[in-house]
């Protein structure tokens, strides 16, 4: 009995989780020529999800989380020993900006306020600054994913229906019961 009821519970709770509404994933692709950023110096662009070809719309879309993936190579000069660079997103912690130039590109995760300027506007400002050295700027990616029209109702199974399947695994569990006394 315990188990039937343990397994009606299970049913239930998977019917409820695959009636949410689907994701959606927006894409912001730049492609620099690439753009040189000397010593020190600094670079700034934004991301911006609302001019795409199916664009985001701030207020009737909605974001729940998203990552930039930036390329920087080095620019070759035999001088240059190593590279430092940080990039900055808004809400980004200090130390999770450094930029690795052994990989080929950096992946860098979401922050709370960069959601709330992407959930707001549509829009993400990003800044790459030279700690240390010379390189190049390869191209930078923003994926978010979220509700398309997050204003549309979400569909969801009529509780009659949780009913009926509860009602016929209690009598198919009373029913056994019933049968193993006997």
């Amino acid at each position: 009995m315990k188990r039937l009821l343990v397994l009606s519970m299970l049913i239930s709770a998977f019917m409820v989780s695959g009636a949410g509404a689907t994701t959606y994933t927006w894409t912001d692709y730049i492609s620099f020529d690439p753009e040189y950023i000397g010593h020190w110096d600094s670079f700034s662009y934004t991301h911006d999800l609302t001019d795409n070809a199916d664009p985001f719309n701030p207020g009737d879309d909605w974001l729940s989380d998203y990552y930039l993936e930036i390329a920087l190579h080095d620019d070759g000069g035999n001088r240059d020993y190593f590279e430092v660079a940080y990039i900055y997103q808004p809400g980004q912690d200090l130390l999770d900006g450094f930029y690795d130039f052994s990989y080929n590109n950096n992946t860098f995760g979401w922050t709370l306020t960069g959601l709330a300027f992407l959930n707001e506007f549509g829009t993400l400002d990003v800044s790459i600054t030279s700690l240390w050295g010379d390189f190049y700027l390869d191209y930078s990616n923003l994926v978010a994913t979220g509700s398309d029209n997050a204003l549309t109702p979400i569909p969801n199974p009529e509780p009659s229906t949780f009913l009926l399947l509860g009602s016929g695994l209690v009598g198919l569990a009373w029913y056994g019961r019933k049968r193993k006394k006997s």
